[in-house]
């Protein structure tokens, strides 16, 4: 009787044991990630045109190419090959929708047309003026014509256009307020089983039976008010931070993490008013702003300069130039504060008296929109690629020039390093805009994380510096 009781009480702890172990198992199979912010319905029409919009829509949806560590790779296309007259795309034959509906060709050249029936927000969900003509050639082939072939095409005409269900986005006629359940049915490795459009929580689950292998981990996508405290206590397995954020995180983190250091492709910008500020105040302006002084201010060294303007002006000349102008009003958001107010210092010892004027980043767009500022500090995003540089005043229209379009309409075809030394010679002439400084990225993941966070080159998709990449989820 009593080996009979001892053998239960054996088994009992054994049972329990690998009930611990589930338990530990099923904690690690779900890995939470700083969301920072809440993104709207994850489609390309309903969401925030911004780069954690895209990685949200890259769960559930698939693009003909993808990338990867090392660039572009092939995704629902198997492979391509370019002709005289276009790119040919060889599709896979084996992906069904989440609904169980094949995938066929029929739905690539349906999803390029319609997106330019309805062109989503933002270039980051494809540059389709760039694309001349998309047809089918077979149930699994496909010819895309591009306008004018460059370098720049596959990464923005094609590895950005998530494809779309034919059978379901025929029927839409309103894709920017479509948030019905079958709007998230993609061909992707995930399916989005929870969006709470309050908190900004996104859960995303393993798609059973997914083409491209095994997806062992459910992601869930976490509006956190203190990524790094919620990191260090445990409730985030990773957390990409920028500039100034760096420093503070190793001071909290310490050693504890692992890190990788990337390229943010996001620059801050002083935008000048130019309807209000003339040329040669610009320049003054331009002149005395001591730009690597407040990288080591504010970002604590995790940034850089970029060699983007030469204001050839001497000091005395500028201070002459500003002794005329007394105060500047100076639009920005929260966001930009520590550099808006490194800026206002500064230029207080030229004798320019600041007034910073801080609105919630909407609010910042809209009056910078309307030309109701002098200065704004403000941030551009997605720097790796041409098309990014072409409203470089954004969100400010006032700023009319034909040297500027010029050579915003080359950028809208190619790379930022074969037009670097345009983009230079315009803004040291006309100085609509000071480049401030491009902050560092790095990401922080627990060490005994089973997955590898990385930093795509270039960034995935249109240069977005985001290390969530679905690769990292998937076991083949």
């Amino acid at each position: 009787m009593k080996k009979i009781i001892n053998f239960v009480l054996i088994l009992t702890m054994i049972i329990g044991m690998l009930v611990g172990c589930g338990g530990k198992q099923s904690a690690v199979a779900t890995i939470s990630i700083d969301g920072m912010g809440n993104w709207g319905y994850p489609t390309p029409f309903a969401s925030v045109p911004r780069g954690p919009s895209f990685i949200r829509v890259s769960m559930t949806h698939d693009t003909l190419l993808w990338k990867g560590k090392d660039g572009l790779m092939p995704w629902l296309a198997t492979s391509y090959e370019k002709t005289d007259s276009g790119y040919i795309f060889h599709l896979r034959n084996d992906v069904k929708w989440a609904d169980g509906t094949p995938f066929t060709a029929d739905d690539v050249v349906f999803s390029y047309n319609y997106y330019k029936k309805y062109p989503p927000k933002g270039f980051i969900w494809g540059a389709f003026y760039m694309v001349k003509s998309v047809s089918k050639i077979d149930d699994y082939t496909v010819k895309i014509v591009p306008v004018k072939d460059t370098t720049e095409f596959l990464d923005l005409a094609v590895s950005t256009v998530f494809i779309l269900p034919k059978h379901i986005w025929e029927h839409v006629s309103d894709p920017y307020t479509y948030t019905e359940k079958d709007a998230f049915i993609g061909t992707g490795p995930f399916i989005l089983e929870k969006y709470d459009s309050t908190t900004g929580l996104y859960v995303y689950k393993p798609k059973e039976d997914w083409w491209g292998g095994t997806v062992p981990y459910t992601v869930e996508f976490i509006n956190s008010s203190s990524p790094v405290g919620d990191t260090a206590a445990g409730k985030l397995d990773m957390v990409y931070l920028w500039g100034s954020d760096i420093f503070s995180a190793k001071k909290v983190l310490g050693d504890d993490f692992l890190t990788k250091r990337g390229d943010s492709y996001l620059m801050y910008f002083l935008i000048f008013n130019t309807e209000k500020l003339s040329t040669n105040v610009r320049k003054a302006l331009a002149s005395v702003i001591d730009r690597q002084a407040i990288v080591d201010r504010v970002a604590h060294g995790y940034g850089h300069v970029p060699d983007l303007i030469d204001v050839q002006i001497g000091e005395d000349e500028a201070r002459n130039i500003l002794g005329s102008v007394k105060t500047l009003q100076m639009v920005t958001s929260p966001k930009f504060e520590t550099i808006a107010l490194a800026i206002k210092d500064q230029l207080k010892k030229t004798g320019v008296d600041v007034t910073v004027k801080m609105l919630p980043m909407g609010a910042s767009d809209e009056a910078v929109a309307k030309g109701e500022f002098d200065i704004a500090v403000i941030a551009h995003g997605g720097l790796a690629y041409g098309p990014a540089w072409v409203n470089i005043t954004w969100p400010y229209k006032g700023y009319h020039s034909q040297k500027w379009q010029i050579v915003a309409q080359k950028l809208k075809f190619y790379s930022l390093d074969d037009m670097k030394g345009e983009i230079k010679a315009v803004l040291s002439e006309e100085v609509p805009v000071l480049p401030i400084y491009t902050p560092d990225v790095m990401l922080f993941q627990r060490k005994d994380l089973p997955v590898e966070f990385f930093f795509a080159p270039r960034g995935i998709g249109a240069g977005i510096p985001i290390p969530v990449n679905k690769l990292i989820f998937i076991r083949k």
